[in-house]
């Protein structure tokens, strides 16, 4: 039972071509328990709660006031679930990356196919990347993803550089089905996998593309636990600590056998060393977790502790802090706004 909410609202700007006219908006949760003390104050934790109703979440806001009817989304959930964990180490004044492992590698996230162009590929290599995430756009015939694609397969091939593919379930089965069909061999074998390649309930779509190409490997996002076709049916999966519980995910995908990555939910870089704790807790692959937005505002600085240079997740300033990371004192700088 908590005693008391606030909130911060920050506006967060994402790189590339992901970059709306409009910076995306999200919420810092601080929640404070009653049974958590530091001799007579309650403890307060601290999550990450960013909400994208285009791919089924409820606006922030709806997501907040779910939370306080006691009928969270999962979203509200996990961010709940996260900021109790961080408030049970800053009771006992411990970090929770005590005792981890550094997080995976992470993948270069560049936007949009497009954005393929011009990129500074040995520049990547040199920084420890093995692939590049970018999206397919709904506004790109197939035509021209096939000519992004040549054009920048050499350069992939010579720096030792994959991609993964993330179509949001927009792909139609025909046009990818003849996109890979024209693809050259050599092409092909640079795509380290496609991202919700269909429609989670198209599973013909997924068979049959899986079945024609079978050296192209289809990973799921967002999926829901009950839907065991297409968990099962997928090479790999993407988890999102955000929306996922990643204890019970990372324990079934090791029973069954599947590849994971893990990737941030592009909103808070609190959100986004939450992403990272969850990863280095689990046998991740190269995942998405680094922090390329631009928060504007008051709470910029805490993306300062996650610049990276390299595809290696920062962890030295986290570790300093207790919880998931940075002090109470820099918490308690920016601005909240109670709900309870």
């Amino acid at each position: 039972m908590i005693s008391h909410l606030w909130t911060h609202t920050y506006h967060v700007r994402l790189p590339g071509s992901l970059s709306s006219a409009r910076p995306r908006t999200g919420m810092l949760l601080r929640v404070e328990w009653p049974d958590l003390r530091d001799g007579t104050r309650a403890v307060s934790g601290y999550a990450d709660l960013m909400a994208w109703p285009e791919l089924g979440d409820l606006e922030v806001e709806e997501e907040i006031l779910a939370l306080l009817r006691g009928q969270p989304t999962w979203l509200g959930k996990r961010a709940f679930e996260m900021a109790r964990l961080d408030a049970e180490a800053r009771a006992q004044s411990r970090s929770l990356w005590e005792g981890i492992d550094e997080p995976p590698l992470s993948h270069y996230l560049a936007g949009s196919l497009q954005d393929l162009e011009g990129l500074d590929y040995a520049s990547l290599r040199d920084r420890e990347f093995s692939s590049i995430k970018v999206k397919w756009s709904q506004a790109l015939s197939t035509a021209q993803g096939k000519q992004i694609l040549e054009r920048n397969s050499a350069f992939l091939r010579e720096n030792d550089l994959r991609l993964r593919i993330d179509f949001n379930g927009t792909g139609r089965l025909n046009e990818l089905l003849q996109l890979f069909s024209s693809l050259p061999r050599e092409v092909i074998g640079r795509i380290d996998y496609l991202e919700d390649p269909f429609e989670a309930i198209d599973l013909p779509a997924w068979t049959q593309f899986q079945t024609q190409f079978p050296e192209v490997a289809l990973y799921a996002d967002r999926v829901n636990e009950d839907d065991t076709a297409l968990l099962h049916l997928a090479s790999g999966w993407v988890i999102k600590p955000a929306l996922q519980p990643f204890e019970s995910w990372r324990a079934r995908a090791a029973n069954e056998g599947k590849a994971c990555t893990f990737t941030q939910y592009l909103g808070h870089a609190v959100g986004a060393a939450w992403a990272a704790w969850a990863a280095a807790r689990s046998s991740a692959q190269v995942s998405g977790l680094l922090f390329h937005s631009q928060i504007e505002g008051e709470s910029s600085f805490f993306s300062e502790a996650l610049r990276a240079p390299t595809s290696r997740f920062p962890t030295a300033l986290l570790r300093q802090g207790t919880g998931i990371g940075w002090s109470d004192a820099e918490f308690a700088s920016i601005s909240w706004s109670p709900w309870r």
